[in-house]
Order: C-alpha cells, then sequence, then structure tokens
C-alpha cells in the first residue's frame, strides 16, 4: 500500500516538472532582436534625420525626433518600441517615418521631395524596400518584424486627400500594401511578424468632439480597415505555415483603458491646441502622465508605455537570464515559436508522461 502511494507522488512529481519546465521555456520566444515600419506611432528619428534636407527646400526648421512628450517638455519622448525592445532587452532597427502612409507621404511638401528625388520613399513600401536593398544580416528565428500603419492613409481620406473617395479601394489597397510587405520580408527570409491594427480614431481628440454623422463614418472606415487586416493575416498564416503572426488589437486596448479609467483625462489634450489641432508647445493641460493624448492624433508618452506592456503581455520572450536553468528540463530544446510546434510537444510529452504512470501504478 505504501509503494503504490510513493508510486504515485512519484507520478505527479513528473507531471508537475513537466508542466513547470513547459511553463518556464516552450511558451516563450526568443525575440532579441526587432525590425520595425510604421508611421509617427513608431517613429523616433526617423523622419528627423531627413530635416536638413526638408528645411533646406522650404519645409519646417526642424522635425520632431518623436510625435510625444519626453517627461513634461514636448516632443522627443520615448514610444513604444523603446519600451518594448529594453522589455525584452532586445535591439531596435527602427525604419518607422512620421506621416507615413502605406505609400508615400501624408505632407504634400515632403513628398514633392521624394517625387524629385531628394528624399527616399518614406511610405512603407519604400521603407521596405530600403530595408532589403541594405541586405542587413540578421538571426530569423530571434527577429521579430513589427508593423504599424494605416491611420495616415485614413486620415487623407478623411481630409478628401487621398486619390481616392471610395472607402472600400482605401481599404482593399492599404491592407493589400501591407499584405505585399509581408510577402516580401517572408520572402527574404522573415518569419516572424507583430502588426497592429488602427485604434478607435473616433476616441482621439481629432474626431471625439465631431457630430454623430462624422464619428459614424470613421468608425465605419476603420472598421473595414481592421476587419481585412485581420483576414489579410489570417490568409498570410495559412498561406506560409513557417511563418508566426503576431496580431495586436490596439482598438480594443485602447477603448479598454479609456474605460477603465487608467487615465485622469483621456479625451483632451496634453498640449494646448485649437480647434484646427494646432498646438502651442509652452501651453500644457495639466501634469502629462494625467492624459492619453499628447496632441490630437498621437499618444503621450505614458500611453506608449503601457502598449508595449500589452504587447509583452501578449508576446511572452525570453530573456537570457530565464535560460539558465532550461537544460534541466528535457524539453527545453522544443522553444519554438510559431503555429502550435511547442503546444504540439507539450501535449504529447503530458499523455506520454500520463500513459507510462498509468502502466506502472497499473502493474502495481
Amino acid at each position: 500500500m505504501r509503494e503504490n502511494f510513493q508510486l504515485k507522488k512519484r507520478c505527479l512529481f513528473l507531471i508537475i516538472m513537466f508542466i513547470t519546465c513547459m511553463g518556464t521555456s516552450s511558451w516563450a520566444f526568443d525575440y532579441n532582436h526587432i525590425v520595425a515600419f510604421g508611421d509617427s506611432l513608431s517613429d523616433h528619428g526617423g523622419l528627423s534625420a531627413h530635416s536638413t534636407t526638408i528645411a533646406a527646400y522650404g519645409g519646417p526648421a526642424t522635425v520632431p525626433e518623436s510625435w510625444t512628450n519626453n517627461g513634461a517638455i514636448p516632443y522627443g519622448g520615448d514610444i513604444w518600441l523603446d519600451y518594448l525592445s529594453d522589455e525584452w532587452d532586445a535591439t531596435l532597427d527602427n525604419n518607422a517615418i512620421g506621416g507615413a502612409m502605406t505609400t508615400g507621404h501624408e505632407s504634400a511638401e515632403i513628398q514633392a521631395l521624394i517625387d524629385a528625388s531628394l528624399l527616399p520613399d518614406l511610405g512603407l513600401t519604400g521603407q521596405v524596400a530600403d530595408w532589403l536593398d541594405e541586405s542587413a544580416e540578421y538571426d530569423a528565428d530571434k527577429t521579430l518584424f513589427a508593423i504599424w500603419i494605416g491611420g495616415n492613409d485614413l486620415l487623407e481620406f478623411f481630409r478628401q486627400e487621398y486619390y481616392t473617395s471610395d472607402p472600400n479601394t482605401l481599404v482593399a489597397d492599404s491592407v493589400g500594401r501591407i499584405l505585399m510587405q509581408l510577402g516580401m520580408l517572408y520572402a527574404e527570409g522573415a518569419r516572424h511578424f507583430l502588426v497592429i491594427n488602427l485604434p478607435d480614431l473616433t476616441k482621439t481628440p481629432a474626431f471625439n468632439t465631431k457630430d454623430a454623422t462624422i464619428q459614424t463614418q470613421v468608425a465605419a472606415v476603420v472598421a473595414g480597415f481592421n476587419t481585412a487586416l485581420s483576414t489579410a493575416l489570417s490568409d498570410f498564416s495559412t498561406a506560409n505555415a513557417d511563418a508566426t503572426v503576431h496580431p495586436v488589437d490596439a482598438f480594443a486596448y485602447l477603448n479598454s483603458i479609456i474605460a477603465d479609467d487608467t487615465f485622469d483625462n483621456a479625451t483632451e489634450t496634453y498640449l494646448k491646441v485649437d480647434d484646427n489641432c494646432d498646438w502651442d508647445l509652452a501651453s500644457f493641460n495639466g501634469t502629462h502622465d494625467q492624459f492619453l493624448f499628447f496632441d490630437c492624433i498621437h499618444p503621450t508618452t505614458k500611453s506608449h508605455e503601457l502598449v508595449a506592456a500589452e504587447v509583452a503581455d501578449i508576446i511572452p520572450v525570453a530573456k537570457d537570464d530565464d535560460h539558465d536553468d532550461d537544460d534541466t528540463c528535457f524539453i527545453s530544446s522544443s522553444r519554438k515559436s510559431g503555429n502550435g510546434t511547442t503546444e504540439n510537444v507539450m501535449i504529447f510529452g503530458i499523455f506520454l508522461i500520463l500513459g507510462f504512470a498509468g502502466l506502472i501504478l497499473k502493474k502495481n
């Protein structure tokens, strides 16, 4: 009787050890490098690197380093990619450009410089093409390619400055370009992708005081974009079984932090703005960490930090010190992201141990 009890204890110990090993190793990804593309929600130093050329041809004399606050000081603060790379102890190759659309730039002045070959193509298509032309070396298993773009396409559409007045064409073309860039990166060896959808633009100060008709129109186009993007990512994953795609729902997350009263003020702007959303860099509506929004469209750096935390929760990444004890778990070598490989190994291992335990107990 005592021998049976000891056997049961040993079997239970094996099962607990297996699940523990899986929980501390195989569920984590190994990303230690991020390659990012996008617009001002991700730009930190991208557009400002071209400030000399822009100013020389009649553009603004200064270009923001980033479109968020550096503490109480306007502009130049950390964005979500900065926080995420710090959280993961990962290196960051940030190719995002403020004002970028899925193709081209939302500023007519800057686009004119692009058309005149005075600036490179700063849209998503150009960002990816330039990065591929540089033939950067990277470890495909440990590199995450991040894309967050599309907002400027919609903003230009709402300003009636986009090439089409048909929202279905807008959505199809914009999402199609994102999917095409994923395919180009995949063809060159990229296998791990993070793609963020559009937040609820009706909640931003640019639109949250507009009349109901405008808000309904904006909401419909954003919903159409996000639905089309979700479908495209699903199709991409199905067509490329060895790729890992991490979709992040910025739409739902923005609404959740508003509903949870995470910020004292989630409707107005940290910078004082006029009816046209032009701001005074010396005037503030309060303390920066009270505000969700920096200006009419962009979040404060605190908001960026929360986005990074949300991404880190969705994509657990093992840091170097998390690997120290992995060799004690026979399953540690199975840490492999993508399409259920780890999950299948875990299920198989649990059934193997349970079957082994059952045979022992039956024999005794």
